[in-house]
């Protein structure tokens, strides 16, 4: 029974860092009925690559979680934080790159404004 607590509670904690519970998610197993409370965080943790199931196409939510299972989800979930993480940092090293060129255009702009400012009779 504490293994399963430790399993909802680890369930629970890694569907809010994802972003909550999903109302249209298409059941994965056979084993999890349409519209249990759990399967739109299963479906969340299969989507992001942190379980699979067992090749039966079953989830086992009943099953105890062994400290190996919870080895292996703790690092898909490093593996998938990490690339999110890294997409976003891509994201923003674009965006900085387009305003360094917008800079330089800006700047280039500026610079000719000066120079027929400055070589205007007066």
């Amino acid at each position: 029974m504490k293994h399963r607590s430790i399993w909802v509670g680890i369930l629970a904690i890694l569907t809010v860092l994802v972003g909550g519970f999903s109302s249209q998610v298409e059941a994965k197993f056979s084993d999890i009925p349409a519209n249990h409370w759990a399967e739109a965080p299963v479906d969340s943790l299969v989507d992001m690559g942190i379980t699979g199931g067992y090749p039966d196409g079953t989830f086992r939510g009943k099953k105890t979680v062994t400290r190996y299972e919870l080895a292996l989800y703790l690092v898909n979930y490093d593996r998938y934080a990490k690339k999110q993480y890294v997409d976003r940092l891509r994201q923003q090293d674009s965006k900085i790159q387009s305003l360094e060129v917008q800079l330089k255009q800006l700047s280039e702009m500026v610079a000719s404004l000066n120079a027929r400012s400055t070589n205007t009779p007066k």
